[in-house]
């Protein structure tokens, strides 16, 4: 059996860093198609992640309460728009972010 060997030119490499969408006051908000949904992992300790695609890129979007209750509602492919409404203190020292989610009529539903 004959081994290939592969060379890889040193130039024109382009660095891959993921875009996360972390909205910054109330009102941000990102438009796009949902393109991956993936549930949190209570095991690992990690939230539920979504990725929604416009044309800037492909967004990661952590979950959270809210956003996991509504986009527990929407279908991979749907145009979605995701508003941060509000930090919102619920007690104890702790926060909820509260957000908007809308899914554009037409889509997969």
């Amino acid at each position: 059996m004959e081994t290939q060997q592969t060379q890889v030119a040193d130039e024109h490499w382009e660095v891959i860093e993921p875009k996360m969408w972390k909205p910054q006051q109330n009102g941000d908000s990102i438009t796009g198609v949902l393109v991956y949904k993936e549930p949190a992992d209570k095991s690992r300790e990690l939230s539920a992640r979504y990725k929604v695609e416009n044309r800037d890129g492909i967004f990661l979007v952590w979950g959270c309460a809210t956003l996991d209750d509504r986009l527990n509602h929407v279908n991979i492919g749907d145009a979605v728009r995701i508003t941060f409404k509000e930090k919102r203190d619920i007690g104890k020292g702790k926060t909820l972010n509260i957000y908007k989610v809308e899914k554009q009529s037409g889509s997969n539903a």
